[in-house]
């Protein structure tokens, strides 16, 4: 009873909070990213980290960020999608040859964020040169600067050898705590545009008023909405599921309401492009499923500049950074970033499966067989032509009746026919639950999982909406080098221009120090730490050494 109680409170609280962020006519939050540079040639990383802000600080409105990389025509180069981890979430983008010569547009953004116009958006100009591409200076886009701008290398700048390790707190005198990103990065002369600096001291971007409230705050995940539709059924209450094609299992069921609406909130990493939904009933055919489109954004809103300032020596500068990159690509395979995976997990609890991997068995040609021999709690009937699959069991809820939820390589299957072709050779392994299970709103008669090997099962689906879903970005951590033992890699050049480059730094202090080690590559480099603090306050710091 108590449970209830508390379901039934929880409940009207999340209704109410909907409500709620459907009627207020302020924009709470806003966009900043933090970019390693403005300026890119063929071969760099482009890299990012975005935070999520509101007047106090970090924001924990939304919990999902997208940026994009938008060309001067408004064809989308990328399009990322960040599951936030308070309030930041980090990406990158590969500089290929495929990328011509000019001005980019790099815009990012919040679900929220799109209930009003394009001025709330962070937007930032970004140059990338391919210098495969003959660049004429004569060209409209470009002019070179009467002046020579190239960096003076200052005495005030604190002198370090190549391939020698740094401390971060020699530079930074006093304890940082927050959220907070860092870049280490060789100051380049070619640079147009200076990186944008964090700040969310103007108070007008908070109390921006609506276009009109379309679209909810994604403030447990990714949200897919929709409706149904049917001439002769009812849409209400019908149950409506989401999974995930030829990957780990993973299912997610919602009820729709009176007028056949539906919301899924997707809080977990799925790693798939192939997203199925469909409506989970005996007669789905009965049903069309309209899923809810993207709103469109005015890139035409953001302007680039008329004309990019060139150095006088930007032909060297460009030619240099292109031989560092081609190096430092040559040896990808031993300087290879770590990426944390942040994989959905199974939405049944492994431990209450029974596990039947058919390599230890005696291998039958058919399924039948297969469950025959093998599967003692499993069993099929075949009656006037169709095939089902139901499970024996000891449990005193258990009705023949409810049928099992069967799902093969995470597809979700309502029609057991489809197995009959279904080659044992093909099947890796089978999972089964044997008694009553009650998920989202409805009971199965069991769980029956089948793996195959090659995870490649495709249905004969009609009714279904197949989405071409982006998967989130999950997070890089930028290969350093370790030079303590010199002999380890000092057959290995070292050509990197980016030194550092960190995301959602929790603390700087002396006892935490933060390491990192030159390169082979001489000039002038950039610390510039970027963030929110504990108390709400945002930070930029600079400073340089040669």
């Amino acid at each position: 009873m108590i449970k209830t109680y508390l379901f039934i409170a929880l409940f009207i609280l999340q209704n109410t909070f909907c409500q709620d962020r459907n009627v207020s006519n302020k924009n709470t939050e806003k966009v900043f990213v933090h970019l390693n540079t403005s300026t890119f040639v063929t071969g760099d990383y482009l890299l990012y980290n975005a935070y999520c802000l509101n007047e106090k600080g970090i924001s924990n409105l939304s919990k999902v960020i997208y940026v994009e990389l938008v060309n001067n025509e408004n064809t989308i180069v990328f399009k990322h999608k960040l599951f936030l981890k308070d309030g930041n979430g980090n990406g990158q983008f590969f500089i290929n040859s495929n990328l011509k010569t000019g001005q980019y547009k790099l815009i990012a953004y919040t679900k929220w964020m799109q209930n009003f116009d394009e001025s709330t958006y962070f937007f930032n100009e970004v140059l990338i040169i391919n210098p495969f591409e003959k660049i004429n200076p004569q060209n409209e886009m470009f002019q070179i600067n009467p002046i020579d701008t190239a960096a003076i290398i200052s005495n005030k700048n604190k002198k370090i050898k190549t391939r020698t390790k740094i401390n971060l707190t020699d530079f930074i005198k006093d304890s940082l705590n927050g959220s907070l990103s860092i870049s280490v990065k060789k100051k380049d002369n070619i640079t147009f545009n200076e990186t944008p600096i964090i700040t969310h001291e103007e108070k007008k971007t908070f109390s921006s008023k609506a276009k009109e409230f379309s679209l909810n705050a994604e403030f447990r995940g990714e949200i897919i909405s929709g409706y149904i539709s049917s001439p002769n059924s009812s849409i209400e209450g019908k149950s409506i599921a989401l999974s995930q094609d030829n990957k780990s299992p993973y299912l997610i069921v919602v009820q729709t309401n009176k007028k056949g609406f539906f919301t899924f909130d997707i809080t977990e990493h799925l790693d798939t492009k192939n997203i199925t939904i469909e409506v989970f009933e005996k007669n789905k055919k009965d049903y069309a499923i309209h899923i809810d489109k993207a709103i469109d954004i005015d890139y035409n809103s953001f302007k680039l500049n008329e004309k990019i300032l060139l150095k006088h020596n930007y032909s060297t500068e460009i030619e240099e950074n292109a031989t560092y990159s081609q190096i430092e690509n040559a040896y990808y395979e031993s300087k290879k970033d770590s990426i944390v995976i942040n994989k959905a997990p199974y939405f049944i609890n492994p431990k209450l499966f029974n596990v039947y991997k058919l390599d230890k068995f005696t291998r039958f040609p058919t399924l039948k067989e297969t469950i025959i021999e093998i599967i003692d709690e499993l069993y099929f009937n075949e009656k006037n032509g169709g095939f089902s699959i139901h499970l024996r069991s000891f449990d005193e809820l258990y009705s023949p009746d409810d049928e099992p939820l069967l799902m093969i390589d995470g597809v979700l299957i309502q029609d057991a026919n489809e197995l009959i072709n279904l080659k044992s050779s093909n099947i890796d392994e089978i999972k089964t639950i044997n008694k009553r299970y009650f998920f989202s709103g409805k009971y199965f008669g069991g769980v029956v999982l089948i793996s195959t090997k090659e995870k490649k099962f495709e249905p004969s689906r009609t009714e279904e909406i197949n989405l071409n879903f982006i998967t989130p970005n999950e997070e890089i951590i930028k290969y350093s080098p370790e030079y303590s033992s010199l002999k380890k890699l000092e057959r290995i050049p070292d050509y990197r221009t980016q030194l550092l480059w960190l995301s959602n730094v929790k603390s700087i202090n002396k006892s935490e120090s933060i390491d990192f080690y030159t390169s082979d590559v001489k000039g002038v480099f950039e610390i510039i730490i970027q963030g929110v603090l504990n108390n709400g306050r945002t930070i930029y710091f600079k400073d340089t050494f040669e």
